[in-house]
């Protein structure tokens, strides 16, 4: 069994081994404007992304459409770039390709978010259509979060808001469909004060129900929080809109939860516990949600096993029940058996001090991102086994620390940029396979240098066998985007 090794580019031209292979590249020079947004599309699995105009100019930007070869269709300029003016989203639902842009007029007290649509040909179908107001001293991602169903043919986006009168939390949502013009909109009040509650995170049914993941505090003096999970049935009454499904989990702290929608509707969330307090994780969790109305069919608290705490903590620490720190969690993918994946990684901050030219003491910040760990989890919440990824990251800047994982036929694909002691700086590849085995690590941009850029934050998996991966060589200066077929 192998998977995704190619070599490096080389004059356009992309070589796989051991039978994988890149299906379409994007590649783009010197002279060429580099994306700032892109994104996959669906129908023809081609590429729709945003760009300025030129490379010597920031003052147009642009919306560029490429096949599925990444061959270029169409380009046309449709905003004047200034300082008032940035793009907050770019999203294809179906055939409309949707850019949304937030803007502050001149003297103005509030800002507004309006968008622009265009078909997959090219053509401008709804023209700077403003949908919101907000306060201008807030960006745009403190008031707004967009989200997507799982087949792609739902886009909703939420403004937080509250009610004047009473303070209470607001939602605002609009719902943007495959076909036509326009939107829909509605609104729910939350029934808490609106400090209570912090959103963490937003998901949307294929079924078009929207999921809210909240912290609850009882009291705004207390940030002791539990967790709650809102649903939004949008066709529903208003009185009847909203559901609510309170998350306790006693005598324990919860340190990480996040969840994901099968396409069905039913709810999986997953997280790590303490039984102490938020600093320290003892294990995982695994709750279960009903689709129909939400009720919590399975909770689980699954201890870490000893042999994974081994690695971590001494025979004496162990020995007092101690806990782990500097884990987070970072994905959770669903089973077809209704089992979970959770993924983690070891993250950890130091400070090195040094005396400048001038003889004052200043400080570095250093990141460290160490080992990924896996924990496959059974339908029933059994804890079935655990692999983990050693590696160890550093740096002052984060853009290119972390990893890129990928769901493959095979198993979970990791692509990481670090440095090894043999070969020097590269992109490795590392899979821990559906039985929890962990293969050796591979090299997977052949030709990389230290100077080379890996744009981890931007690789995306598209389709379950195919996967966008983006880095930039430093020389000559080039550009790429590939898409990798993951049989």
């Amino acid at each position: 069994m192998r998977i995704i090794v190619f070599l490096w580019l080389v004059a356009g031209v992309c070589t796989c081994a051991q039978g994988q292979h890149v299906v379409a590249s994007l590649e783009l020079g010197r002279k060429e404007p580099r994306p700032l947004w892109f994104e996959y599309v669906k129908a023809d699995s081609g590429l729709v992304t945003l760009s300025y105009m030129t490379r010597n100019s920031s003052r147009y930007i642009g919306v560029f459409k490429y096949d599925g070869s990444f061959h270029r269709q169409w380009s046309r300029q449709f905003l004047e770039n200034d300082s008032r003016r940035n793009i907050v989203y770019l999203a294809v639902v179906g055939n409309r390709i949707l850019v949304f842009v937030a803007e502050q007029p001149k003297g103005a007290d509030e800002s507004v978010l309006f968008y622009m649509a265009f078909d997959l040909a090219g053509n401008l179908t709804e023209d700077r259509v403003i949908v919101a107001t907000f306060e201008a001293k807030r960006q745009s991602r403190e008031v707004f979060s967009f989200a997507r169903s799982i087949n792609k043919r739902q886009l909703v986006v939420v403004q937080r808001q509250h009610n004047r009168a009473d303070k209470t939390a607001q939602l605002r949502y609009l719902r943007f469909a495959t076909e036509g013009t326009g939107f829909e909109q509605g609104e729910v009040d939350l029934n808490y004060a609106d400090k209570q509650l912090a959103l963490k995170q937003i998901e949307v049914a294929n079924q078009g129900s929207i999921y809210v993941l909240s912290k609850k505090f009882e009291d705004t003096r207390d940030r002791q929080a539990t967790y709650t999970l809102f649903r939004i049935n949008p066709q529903s009454p208003a009185d009847n809109r909203l559901l609510e499904t309170p998350l306790y989990y006693p005598e324990n702290h919860i340190t990480d939860l996040t969840f994901k929608l099968d396409p069905q509707g039913t709810v999986f969330l997953g997280g790590f516990y303490s039984r102490r307090n938020a600093d320290k994780v003892h294990g995982l969790i695994y709750t279960r949600l009903s689709a129909e109305d939400n009720v919590m069919e399975t909770a689980r608290f699954v201890p870490f096993d000893k042999t994974f705490l081994a690695k971590y903590l001494t025979r004496r620490q162990l020995d007092r029940d101690q806990a782990l720190t500097d884990f987070y969690l970072d994905h959770i993918i669903l089973r077809s058996d209704g089992g979970l994946l959770l993924v983690a990684e070891q993250y950890w901050v130091s400070h090195v001090a040094y005396t400048d030219a001038y003889g004052f003491i200043s400080y570095r910040e250093f990141h460290h991102y160490d080992d990924i760990a896996a924990f496959s989890l059974s339908p029933e919440g059994e804890l079935e086994w655990t692999a983990v990824i050693p590696k160890q990251q550093t740096g002052e800047y984060q853009s290119e620390l972390s990893y890129f994982p990928v769901v493959a036929p095979s198993g979970i694909l990791f692509f990481y940029k670090a440095r090894s002691r043999n070969s020097g700086s590269h992109v490795f590849l590392r899979e821990i396979t559906y039985e929890g085995k962990v293969l050796p690590q591979e090299i997977f941009l052949q030709g990389f240098r230290a100077s080379d850029t890996f744009y981890r934050k931007a690789c995306e998996q598209v389709t379950n066998t195919r996967a966008l991966v983006v880095f930039s060589k430093a020389r000559p200066r080039m550009f790429s985007m590939l898409k990798v077929a993951l049989e």
